[in-house]
């Protein structure tokens, strides 16, 4: 497959990972909105292994990790050990100071979906949208830019009808 060829279908592979995202950040319950979080995040991380960007694709393996095990499971323990298995993770991926945005972003959320409910939850994946906006800009993520705004607003939009 020519270069070309396969950053069309990393896109592709990206807006399906949106649509999944969208529709999670529409779900009042909890646990819904985890379990199509993990699905995104899998979908994700083939998206940025085929735009050869590792730190990204790395991360959102933990992400969803993180997400499932969030179902069933909270509290500071489990989101230090995920803060640690996202360090590890972007350690060993690391090839720029730009890996360091989607880092922030994934321990923004960790503390969301492990210590924060409600308002503060949402506002934690707000911020973490924000970063991977800017990510995805670099890395050349068209899906990712699209999808994180979405769910920017989409998070903003929760949070004024609750507010």
């Amino acid at each position: 497959m020519s270069a070309e060829a396969s950053f069309w279908v990393a896109q592709g592979v990206g807006v399906l990972a949106a649509v999944l995202g969208v529709i999670a950040f529409q779900m009042p319950r909890h646990a819904l909105l985890l379990l199509l979080l993990g699905f995104s995040a899998l979908t994700w991380a083939v998206h940025f292994v085929l735009l050869a960007a590792p730190a990204a694709a790395a991360i959102n393996m933990v992400t969803a990790a993180r997400n499932f095990c969030g179902i069933r499971f909270s509290g500071p323990w489990l989101g230090g050990c995920f803060a640690a298995f996202y360090v590890i993770a972007a350690a060993v991926s690391f090839t720029s100071p730009w890996d360091l945005l989607p880092l922030v972003a994934v321990l923004s959320g960790t503390a969301s979906v492990f210590l924060l409910r409600g308002m503060r939850a949402r506002a934690g994946f707000l911020a973490g949208s924000l970063l991977w906006i800017v990510y995805n800009l670099r890395v050349g993520s068209f899906a990712g830019v699209i999808i994180m705004a979405a769910d920017a607003a989409s998070n903003i939009r929760f949070m004024l009808r609750r507010r």
